[in-house]
């Protein structure tokens, strides 16, 4: 599994998602491998979660098309997680589409435990698991 380390604490899933310059070429396949390249490989993880993955808007996507990576990060705080994350995604994104940098889209980080917590109400992005949460009314 390849995940991002922040100098430990709890592990957070993070959306990074991009909006690419008018005519850029399609690159997230290229995007997600460098993402693999540049993450390190590890099996100290928690079960039953996603690998680094292709992502999208959760609301809207980008009218110039869909550039975005999920990703676990181990950090002490949110700020962490997404300021590693969205470095990495970045700077990788920039590498593919050199000079011409994509925006921001959409960003959102997740602690493990409202991604694999039974009891809570299904959240939108439980999908990152391999298994949904059953809805209560």
């Amino acid at each position: 599994m390849h995940v991002l380390d922040d100098g430990g604490g709890q592990w957070w899933q993070v959306d990074v998602v991009l909006r690419p310059p008018t005519g850029a070429p399609d690159v997230n396949a290229a995007l997600l491998d460098l993402v693999r390249a540049a993450s390190c490989d590890t099996d100290d993880v928690p079960p039953k979660v996603r690998d680094v993955h292709i992502t999208y808007s959760y609301d809207m996507h980008p009218p110039e098309g869909n550039l975005g990576v999920g990703i676990w990060v181990r950090a002490v705080d949110v700020g962490r997680a997404v300021n590693a994350a969205w470095s990495m995604v970045a700077a990788c994104a920039a590498e593919l589409l050199d000079p011409r940098e994509p925006e921001l889209w959409d960003l959102r980080a997740l602690p493990l435990s409202a991604v694999l917590d039974r009891d809570s109400l299904p959240n939108p992005h439980s999908t990152t698991a391999y298994r949904t949460v059953p809805r209560t009314p």
